[in-house]
């Protein structure tokens, strides 16, 4: 019945897929978001993220920035959380994440 009606009106499969391809190829895995960071200015960072959640000294000089967010699944509530290690010279040096769901 649907299929008659989309044909009918002009449409075809591929048309009705054309968002769903897009959509998964537009699709970035956790890691890469948080590499594509890696060189970039921590201003530039914070900028795009918004204020960290926390940010710790390290004691070679270095801070750590960290957001949080919570998700859940249907049995529990997690805590997904982003870090970026910022260098002497304000620039992301390395990244870590942990608890963040995998898609």
């Amino acid at each position: 019945m649907l299929w008659s009606h989309l044909t009918r009106s002009g449409l075809k499969l591929p048309a009705l897929l054309l968002p769903v391809i897009l959509y998964c190829t537009s699709c970035v895995s956790t890691s890469e978001v948080m590499q594509s960071w890696v060189g970039k200015n921590e201003s530039d960072l914070v900028s795009r993220w918004g204020a960290p959640d926390s940010s710790t000294q390290t004691s070679d000089g270095k801070r750590v920035l960290t957001w949080k967010t919570l998700w859940n699944d249907a049995n529990n509530i997690y805590t997904c959380r982003k870090s970026f290690t910022i260098d002497s010279e304000g620039k992301v040096e390395r990244w870590a994440y942990n608890g963040c769901p995998s898609y």
